[in-house]
């Protein structure tokens, strides 16, 4: 560590092997883990309760909808965010208890890859990549979108309602291809719309739960949300980048 900078050490206190992880999630109301395997169709149910000693309670199989990408917590609700067999196909959400009891699915786009609850807890935001099956003939492209789940209230351990779906597409940048490419944002799929080449990735929320920021990795572009109103408002390019260059040290 150079000088001001204190070395971060990681010191291992607990390990379970739950045959396949990607993505976990932790509930601090019931104390438990979720864990997706993608290889497996499921989501590990684990006790987190004591670190040292992890245990395996449970498991939630998404098979009959498909695979899990991606898992996030909220207050006692698990979502899981699931592939469609068909990976062009549109995906869904599940909801579920802590204990693996499914409450309700619900339609997403295509290829939901990660998910995230805004602060609030109002809204569930998905990014549907939307990853084409490749550019051949018969092959699908389908769009990428954002899907904005608005949930209703939670209520003596049950839903107040039903959760609604609306899903924020890129259709109002199909034709200015040529301008978003003199920006800086790379659209490169042949023949693809602007709406089909844009994957949306990651997500990240403001604290006020007012605004998201969603990565289009392969665009390297990210898209600016506004989640009250559902639309995109600004596409913001990275840049070009020279990794051949040495790095500047301050």
């Amino acid at each position: 560590a150079s000088a001001g900078h204190s070395a971060l050490n990681l010191e291992q206190i607990g390990t379970l092997d739950t045959g396949g992880a990607e993505i976990s999630a932790y509930d601090p109301q019931s104390r438990r883990l979720f864990v997706t395997n993608a290889v497996g169709s499921s989501v590990a149910i684990v006790d987190a309760s004591n670190p040292a000693q992890l245990r395996r309670i449970g498991t939630i199989d998404v098979g009959p909808f498909g695979s899990p990408n991606s898992v996030a917590a909220h207050r006692g609700i698990i979502a899981v965010a699931i592939e469609d067999a068909v990976k062009t196909s549109p995906g869904r959400i599940g909801f579920y208890r802590p204990d693996g009891t499914l409450i309700s699915t619900v339609p997403v786009g295509a290829l939901p890859d990660m998910i995230t609850f805004t602060a609030d807890g109002r809204y569930l935001l998905v990014a549907n990549e939307g990853e084409p099956g490749g550019y051949g003939a018969g092959q699908v492209d389908p769009e990428g979108s954002i899907s904005i789940i608005k949930l209703p209230q939670w209520e003596r351990g049950r839903w107040n309602g039903v959760p609604t779906v609306r899903t924020v597409d890129f259709r109002r940048y199909n034709g200015q291809e040529a301008a978003l490419r003199a920006r800086g944002i790379r659209i490169y799929g042949p023949g693809a719309t602007a709406a089909q080449d844009f994957e949306p990735e990651y997500i990240t929320v403001s604290g006020d739960s007012r605004f998201a920021w969603v990565t289009l990795q392969e665009n390297n572009a990210v898209a600016k949300l506004d989640i009250e109103a559902g639309r995109i408002v600004e596409l913001l390019p990275l840049g070009y980048k020279d990794y051949s260059r040495r790095p500047a040290v301050a």
